[in-house]
């Protein structure tokens, strides 16, 4: 992790008062967010391609794998959310097929 700032969440039940959850052990810079089973999501980032799972104001990891890739990084990528799995559509997989084809050659 470089010295980014990590993530913080704020919230409100009432939109008067807000609460705010510790930071995110790593910089989802660049990163996602997803909602699945009533949890948040953050997902890769410039730098990294860690996922953590914010429980009970507390951000957690290995609740769900990191995200597989040709490189220790994803970012600039969208996320939608289906019947409790997330699909990942964007920059990095044109990376993994850019590296794939040019290491053919």
């Amino acid at each position: 992790m470089r010295n980014e700032r990590c993530l913080v969440l704020y919230f409100s039940a009432d939109l008067l008062h807000f609460k705010s959850t510790e930071e995110s052990k790593y910089s989802h810079y660049y990163g996602g967010l997803a909602s699945l089973e009533n949890s948040v999501v953050a997902i890769g980032g410039y730098y990294i391609n860690k996922v953590e799972v914010l429980i009970n104001e507390t951000w957690t990891q290995n609740i769900i794998e990191n995200v597989p890739s040709a490189t220790s990084r994803i970012w600039e990528f969208s996320t939608i959310v289906i019947n409790n799995t997330i699909y990942i559509f964007g920059m990095f997989i044109f990376d993994i097929i850019l590296r794939k084809n040019t290491t053919k050659a």
